[in-house]
């Protein structure tokens, strides 16, 4: 495996949108090795978004359908609709661990 030691940028133009069908998108990626918190910050509140090391952001000419929204978590207020779902799932267990995968999850996953 060849892991990318430098950063790379680039734009991928006219491709198919992945959240609206009938548009056309431009995405701008970054892989970047490094990313400091603040640079990451800086480019969450910019519309940024990533996973892992690849960062990329919808720079649309014709379109701003897909602008990311914050949302202030600490003082989010939750609707009676989503307190609902909560009360529902309140038996809902949630495990937290390192990434694994055994040959059972592999054969059930394929």
């Amino acid at each position: 495996m060849h892991i990318l030691e430098r950063d790379i940028e680039f734009l991928e133009e006219n491709r198919e949108c992945s959240y609206f069908k009938e548009e056309t998108s431009d995405m701008r990626y970054r892989y970047i090795d490094n990313c400091t918190i603040e640079d990451y910050q800086n480019m969450l509140e910019h519309g940024w978004r990533r996973f892992g090391k690849m960062h990329f952001v919808p720079e649309c000419k014709e379109c701003t359908k897909c602008i990311s929204m914050r949302i202030d978590v600490k003082n989010y207020q939750f609707s009676r609709s989503e307190k609902r779902v909560i009360k529902k799932n309140a038996e809902t267990k949630l495990y937290i661990q390192e990434p694994s995968l055994s040959v059972e999850t592999f054969k059930f996953i394929r």
